[in-house]
This record gives structure tokens, C-alpha cells and sequence, in this order.
């Protein structure tokens, strides 16, 4: 960060989590700081409006809360005697100022039918559609332990019911259709490379499986050392930026997978209440498995994040609603 001291100073006033994402932001500014050679609580409103267009966030709620950081540390700047002004540029900042700067170019999340129709039109591999699905309906685990780890007998088929293990056990009631691609993986015996793209390699485009009780397997290549150990969370994160490029979907991440299956889950409850409130976040993202850490003296679910993502701005501009 540019005049780190500085603002490593301001970051002490918040808990560690609260200081990871505004650090995060913060840094956003580096560039044009150095660029003006002066730091960031000493730009001007327009200044700090280039500053927030250059960091191209892709929503509402991303930009928001990168506008309210730069806001507060320009504040905290002034109260400690760094700024030679008590005005604070972008204190009447408005929503629709914010919404001009938002880089729409950018698609990090899906709806559900985007995904089905992934599933059903374009993904070949049910190794593949089953990844992406369990992301959507809340699996995930460090480095996707809860996916790599998932047995078949963890599923209860006829309550729909997928019993998580590991370090955050608990049941995930899944839908249907996620029934019906874990059978689809599971049943799977050759995995088609390249999503099928390799017709015109000479290689073989078809690699057997390796045949465990594990719902993802490896290929079997003569190589893996132990055939019932679970599959190695680096085929997972390759075989998902393999996919991303080949759809061209340059943000489809294992975590934005995730935030779009928490996103639909906030779209059916503001559907059917109208609202969606820090309480009905705090259900969501137990189902998806976060912890919870110590808040102003309590445990609790840090929010902050999750609402740059799961929030209705969002949920209206992803369904059209």
C-alpha cells in the first residue's frame, strides 16, 4: 500500500477479518497514488471516482463498499491531522454516482438456469457438471475438501440429504437435479478430456477413471500412488479454469460459484418475504458452511463480505427481477 504505515495505523481500529477486505481495497488505490504521488486523503472527488472506475468492480454492492472504506480512512486521515481538509470528498458520494463506475463488463456469477443449461448443453463430463453443482448447493471446504472428500454413502437419496464431513460436518438438503449428476459422475467411468475439444489431438481423448467410493476420481494415468485416496484439490481448481476459458467466463471461480448458489438462496427468500436480512445471511452462509468467528466480543458470522455479493442490487440485476 502507498504510505503503509499510514494506513496500516488506520487498519488497527478494526478486528482482523474487517481489516483483510479493507486492506484489500485500499490497495486498489495504490496505483493511482503513486501515479498523482500523493496518497488517497489527499484526492480530490474526482480523483478518487478515477481511482474507483480503475479497480473495475463488477457490482453495486463491490463498489460500495470500497467507496466506504476510501470514505473512512479519508475521515480517520483528517481526524489525525494527515489531511489539510476537514471536507471529505465523497461524503455525499450517491448510489447512482456509483453505479456509473461500476465495470458491467464483468460476469462473476450465474443463475441457475445459466448453470443448467452448462450442465445439459455444454459440459460432457459428469465429473465436471458434479463439481459445479456441489459448489452451487454449498459445498466447498478448504481447498474443496468437502467436494473432494464426498464419498457415495454419504447420500441420503431419498431425503436428499449429502452428510458433510471433515471440519465442518454437518447435512446439506440438495436439490434433485444435484441428485441426478452425482449418480451421473459417479456411474462415470472415462473422463473426456478438454471437455471434448481434443478431436483434433493425436492423443486419445477418453482417460479411464480410477474406480473408488469417492464421487470425483482421477484419471487413472499409472501414477496415483494410492487409488482410495480422494482427488487432489489441484485436478478440481485446473479442471475449473479449464472450463472457464473454454465458455469463456474469465470470473467463474470455485468461490463465485459458491456466492452464486448463496445468491439464488437470497433470491427465493426476498421472493417470498421481500427482504433480506442479516439473519436470513446468517442462515445462508451456515448452509454453505462458513465459520464463525469472534465479533465485538461474540461469535458470530462476519456478514461484511458476503454482503458485497448476496444482496438484493444483486439478485435483481443477476434475475431480472
Amino acid at each position: 500500500m502507498y504510505n503503509e504505515k499510514i494506513k496500516e495505523a488506520f487498519l488497527k481500529n478494526y478486528d482482523a477479518d474487517t481489516a483483510v477486505i479493507y486492506r484489500y481495497k485500499l490497495r486498489g488505490a495504490e496505483r493511482n497514488e503513486r501515479a498523482l504521488q500523493k496518497d488517497l486523503y489527499s484526492f480530490t472527488r474526482a480523483e478518487i471516482e478515477d481511482t474507483l472506475r480503475d479497480m473495475a468492480q463488477p457490482s453495486l454492492g463491490s463498489i460500495a463498499m470500497a467507496a466506504n472504506v476510501f470514505k473512512n480512512y479519508i475521515d480517520w486521515a483528517s481526524a489525525h491531522g494527515y489531511s489539510n481538509s476537514s471536507i471529505n470528498p465523497i461524503a455525499n458520494l450517491t448510489r447512482d454516482s456509483l453505479f456509473r463506475l461500476i465495470d458491467h463488463s464483468k460476469k462473476q456469477f450465474l443463475t441457475e438456469e445459466e448453470l443448467a443449461e452448462l450442465e445439459d448443453k455444454k459440459l460432457v463430463n459428469g465429473q465436471d457438471k458434479v463439481v459445479f453443482r456441489l459448489l452451487f448447493e454449498g459445498l466447498k471446504g478448504s481447498q474443496l475438501s468437502e467436494i473432494r472428500n464426498l464419498h457415495y454413502k454419504d447420500i441420503d437419496f431419498d431425503n436428499n440429504i449429502i452428510k458433510v464431513r471433515g471440519e465442518m460436518e454437518r447435512e446439506v438438503k440438495v436439490s434433485d437435479r444435484c441428485l441426478r449428476i452425482i449418480t451421473e459422475a459417479y456411474k462415470e467411468s472415462v473422463y473426456i478430456v478438454n471437455n471434448g475439444e481434443s478431436v483434433f489431438q493425436r492423443a486419445n481423448p477418453e482417460k479411464k477413471l480410477i474406480r473408488n467410493d469417492f464421487i470425483i476420481r482421477s484419471i487413472d494415468n499409472g501414477r496415483v500412488l494410492d487409488e482410495n485416496a480422494p482427488v487432489g484439490n489441484m485436478t478440481l481448481y485446473t479442471r475449473v479454469k479449464m472450463l472457464k476459458k473454454f465458455f469463456d467466463y474469465p470470473y467463474l471461480t470455485p468461490t463465485n460459484i459458491a456466492r452464486s448458489g448463496m445468491i439464488k438462496v437470497g433470491k427465493d427468500i426476498y421472493e417470498e418475504t421481500g427482504e433480506l436480512t442479516n439473519n436470513d445471511l446468517r442462515t445462508i452462509v451456515q448452509n454453505f458452511g462458513h465459520k464463525k468467528s469472534k465479533l465485538q466480543g461474540k461469535m458470530d458470522y462476519n456478514l461484511i463480505g458476503i454482503k458485497e455479493d448476496v444482496n438484493i442490487e444483486n439478485i435483481k440485476k443477476l434475475y431480472e427481477i
